[in-house]
């Protein structure tokens, strides 16, 4: 086992923004107006997300320019409350705009972020923690990893909704896959085990990876690889299951299916309740 590397996900944001674009000066309106993942929301609602969640970003972490006093630490509840009111306001506001708008104004705000995580540097505290893994002050490479996993899965359930080919190459999607997973310690905080418990995490798969969730005298730590002693609990899913689980691009009831548990069922399975995004299940 070894202790997680730094993720640089800086370079992996414009391939992505040229794709998410392209696609989108393609659709027709029927489209635009297709059903998506999530019930209430069209292909329209999340492109809306995408660019409302763009424009906060570059309004305050590059112009810092925040829309309100700054905010205390909150809790993973009281983000989610936050960011859920934010996201019923900006679909409201959009109801009436045109895709052609959305697009043309997603060009201007997506290739500017592309531009800030580029010219980022990898260290230093980050303008946004990253809830979902718990913590309430985040290192750069961090919190870029994590927003790069934003728009890639919100790109994937686009291109899913209107039936284009995904974009899941391994260079692309190994490190949504390798940000997403660093959430399952905070998930397992409250989980009580001896000290030197395993359980090993496989997901399969050209973008996928191994990685064992380790207890010491204290807390669970993510490390990756398998230590030479095998671990009795395991967890195994392909890399395809994973970044739709753990993006609740699908249910955990439908990812019980999917996924293979062995050993201590009571630990493995608390990985059902693992997610790396902030939205109720």
């Amino acid at each position: 086992m070894e202790e997680l590397p730094v993720i640089d996900a800086r370079s992996l944001f414009r391939k992505n923004t040229d794709e998410l674009i392209g696609l989108l000066r393609s659709l027709s309106r029927e489209q635009w107006l297709s059903p998506t993942c999530y019930p209430e929301w069209k292909v329209k609602d999340i492109a809306a997300h995408l660019l409302q969640s763009g424009l906060s970003r570059l309004s305050r972490q590059r112009d810092k320019f925040p829309s309100r006093e700054p905010l205390p630490p909150l809790s993973f509840d009281k983000v989610l409350e936050f960011i859920n009111r934010g996201n019923d306001h900006w679909q409201d506001m959009f109801e009436s705009i045109s895709p052609e708008l959305i697009t043309g104004l997603l060009s201007l705000s997506e290739y500017e972020l592309c531009t800030l995580f580029e010219n980022l540097p990898l260290s230093g505290q980050a303008a946004f923690s990253v809830s979902w893994a718990g913590e309430t002050v985040s290192e750069n490479w961090f919190d870029t990893a994590r927003e790069y996993t934003e728009r890639w899965h919100h790109h994937q359930q686009i291109r899913e909704a209107v039936g284009a080919a995904p974009f899941n190459q391994a260079e692309y999607l190994y490190p949504v896959i390798d940000t997403l997973i660093r959430a399952v310690p905070w998930w397992y905080s409250k989980i009580s085990a001896v000290a030197g418990t395993q359980i090993r995490i496989e997901i399969t798969g050209d973008a996928g990876g191994a990685w064992t969730l380790l207890r010491d005298n204290e807390n669970w730590v993510l490390k990756s690889g398998f230590s030479k002693t095998s671990a009795v609990t395991r967890v195994v899913l392909s890399a395809d299951t994973a970044w739709r689980f753990l993006t609740r691009t699908i249910s955990s009831e439908k990812a019980t299916d999917l996924i293979q548990f062995s050993g201590n069922l009571q630990l493995a399975k608390n990985f059902l309740r693992v997610k790396a995004i902030m939205m109720n299940d």
